[in-house]
Order: structure tokens, then C-alpha cells, then sequence
């Protein structure tokens, strides 16, 4: 997402948003097929059919007391999936309609959004690490920040540039950092769980995120930021 999609952008003008979805699709079936032949199946690497012993059956699939703030810490990160992703999902209406960049210049927006979220990836570990209970909730502020500028002020352009910055920066941060707090809440036995529900809440949240969205653009795009 950080990186197709400021060159989805930039090859709609050259190719049509067909062209691009064809593109995409291909991409995607290449990949999967790829998988397919390099990832192994861990039965067949083991040569037991993936069986595992009784130790290791219960290990990391099992409910216990840690999953209530696990899974409620995913399921709060569901919610600010969510608030991105009403605004994100039409993300290129904000850049042309509300801060009334030219289209020309969208693809440069975008790659700005991008080159911040890669920066916020490289760093989410490090930060994780250091601040292990204060970067979610840090990230959260930011994002919310650069949700108000774009609410308030989207057509003064060093504010709007500014906003996207931050909110690209989080888009890398908030993640991988989620991921990292809601398996250290787990247990070791609840971890492997953990990780599905990360997984399913975050999907979740991009969901319903990109339908409400749907909702509410109808009454305005300047109508996002503030749902969001």
C-alpha cells in the first residue's frame, strides 16, 4: 500500500484504472503461485503430517486470563483502522477535492504518504522497544493530529503536506507496534490465538472503516476527517 499505491496513481493516467487493477491482478497471481512453490508445508518438513505431541498441541492455542487485555487492546486497535481507514480509502477525493491540489500533483502526495509510512515500518521496532507501553498510544495523538489538520485546514498547503506526513508516519508506525503490544499482553499459552484475533480485528477494521466511509462521503468529502 505504501509504495503501489502513489505508482497506481501516477500509471492511471497512462495506462486507465483498468490497466492498473489488470496490472495488480497479475502481480498478485505471480506472487501467490511464487508462495505456493517456496513455502513449506511444515507436515511435510517434519515428515509427521503436522502432527505435534500433547505438549505441543495446548501450547499457544489456549484461552486464559490474559486474553481480555489482548484482545482488547486489538480490538481498540480495530477502532483506529477503522478511523484511518474512512478517511485513507479516499484518500486521493481529499487530496484533489478538499485540499485542491491539481490532479498532477497527486501522485507526489502520495508518494510523500508512502516514503513517511516506510519510515514509520524502519522505526516501529525500535520505538516498540524503547517505549514498549507509550508508542500505540503516542502514534494514536499523531494520527489524530494530522486528522484535525485535515479537518480544519486542508487547503493551506503546508499544513495539509504536514498532515500527511504525520499520518503516512503513523500508517508504518501503528501496525507492527500494535502487533508487537497485543502478543506481549498474551501468554505463551494464548500467543499463537493472539495472533489470529490481531489479524481478524485488523481486517475487521479495515472494513468497516472503507464502508463507512462510503456512507459518509456522500454528504461531502470535507465530511471524512471529522467522521474519522
Amino acid at each position: 500500500g505504501l509504495v503501489g499505491l502513489p505508482i497506481g496513481a501516477a500509471l492511471v493516467d497512462v495506462v486507465g484504472w483498468r490497466g492498473v487493477f489488470g496490472g495488480a491482478s497479475a502481480v498478485l497471481a505471480i506472487t501467490a503461485i511464487a508462495l505456493a512453490l517456496i513455502l513449506t508445508d511444515p507436515g511435510r518438513a517434519t515428515g509427521d503430517g503436522g502432527s505435534s505431541g500433547p505438549g505441543e498441541r495446548t501450547s499457544g492455542s489456549g484461552w486464559d486470563r490474559s486474553a481480555i487485555p489482548s484482545t482488547g487492546t486489538a480490538l481498540a486497535g480495530t477502532l483506529v483502522l477503522l478511523g484511518h481507514f474512512v478517511l485513507f480509502t479516499y484518500i486521493s477525493m481529499i487530496v484533489t477535492d478538499a485540499a485542491r491540489f491539481g490532479s498532477g500533483s497527486l501522485a507526489i502526495v502520495l508518494a510523500v504518504f508512502g516514503a513517511a509510512g516506510a519510515v514509520g515500518v524502519t522505526v516501529s521496532g525500535w520505538l516498540s522497544d524503547r517505549w514498549p507501553r507509550a508508542t500505540v498510544p503516542a502514534a494514536v495523538l499523531v494520527l489524530l493530529t494530522a486528522f484535525v489538520i485535515v479537518a480544519v485546514a486542508p487547503t493551506v498547503p503546508v499544513l495539509f503536506v504536514i498532515a500527511i506526513v504525520l499520518w503516512g508516519l503513523v500508517s508504518g508506525v501503528f501496525p507492527p507496534a500494535m502487533q508487537v503490544r497485543v502478543l506481549r499482553l498474551a501468554s505463551a499459552r494464548f500467543r499463537t490465538t493472539a495472533g489470529g484475533v490481531v489479524v481478524a480485528t485488523f481486517n475487521l477494521g479495515v472494513a468497516a472503516g472503507a464502508a463507512l466511509g462510503g456512507m459518509v462521503v456522500d454528504s461531502g468529502v470535507d465530511r471524512l476527517a471529522p467522521a474519522a
